[in-house]
């Protein structure tokens, strides 16, 4: 199989947190090709000191995404960090790429092969139960929405089938996903492969490996939150500590700091 690349969108608050899944990856997944980085552009300079350039590629938000102007009319970050993970797919020159999130953290060897059987990408089923998503999906591309729930973050996605995505919305798709709501990534792409009849073109559902477990979501799970449950062997591929919990990445780099050595430096843009 050729390389995997990744993408990562960024902003300011996870500046700091992002040095966790630095580590992770560098540790756990040194063969993961090319990694996009997309920030907003008012931290684009500290955003490069961070990112070692020689495994990272950086680039802003308005360059991937121009339509995100006029700033008015700019839709929430965590919307924008939706976009991103679809029109990334015009850069990356991988078949297939990652996407990630800030608080994810990678907890064990993987080799790009470990990702794909029969040159397909491996997906997990039983993510979060947001059927509005997929409503609303299905609404925005005129198809029966999927009638499966599929995991988030961390993923792998198709290009091919990225592009297909945006090619089906259209010409002005970023601009059509700024003006509905209800929507996800995750829920307009496993959506459009399936009603499409092309989702076994590129991905193969699996039970194991999973791609994240052993998750703090939200506040009240922090407090039961192991991380040497994440970290033994035989277990999930990643983690994730949602920054939503209010933890600080001082107290998840504590907390990981026998498994992982995180360097988090003070970044001031």
């Amino acid at each position: 199989m050729d390389t995997l690349e990744a993408v990562l969108p960024l902003k300011s608050a996870d500046l700091s947190r992002s040095a966790i899944l630095r580590a992770s990856l560098d540790r756990f997944f040194p063969r993961l090709g090319r990694r996009w980085i997309v920030a907003p552009d008012g931290i684009m300079d500290v955003t490069r000191r961070a990112f070692p350039a020689d495994a990272y590629t950086v680039i802003s938000e308005n360059a991937l995404l121009p339509e995100l102007h006029p700033a008015d009319e700019r839709p929430p970050g965590w919307r924008i960090q939706q976009m991103i993970k679809l029109a990334i797919a015009n850069c990356v020159e991988s078949g297939f790429y990652l996407t990630l999130d800030a608080d994810v953290i990678c907890v064990r060897p993987i080799e790009p092969e470990d990702l794909f059987i029969d040159e397909r990408a491996i997906a997990n089923l039983e993510g979060p139960d947001h059927r509005e998503w997929y409503e609303a999906s299905g609404e925005i591309l005129g198809l029966p929405a999927s009638a499966r729930n599929h995991c988030v973050t961390p993923a792998i996605l198709s290009r091919d089938g990225s592009l297909a995505l945006q090619a089906h919305i259209g010409a002005e798709w970023v601009r059509i996903l700024i003006a509905n709501n209800g929507w996800s990534e995750y829920a307009l792409y496993n959506t459009f492969l399936e009603a499409t009849g092309v989702y076994d073109r590129y991905h193969v559902v699996v039970e194991s490996p999973r791609f994240y477990g052993n998750s703090a979501w939200y506040p009240d799970q922090l407090a039961a939150w192991d991380p040497a449950e994440s970290f033994a062997s035989g277990g999930p591929l990643f983690t994730v500590v949602q920054s939503n919990t209010g933890v600080t990445a001082e107290a998840v780099a504590r907390r990981v700091k026998p498994w992982l050595d995180v360097d988090l430096p003070t970044l001031t843009p």
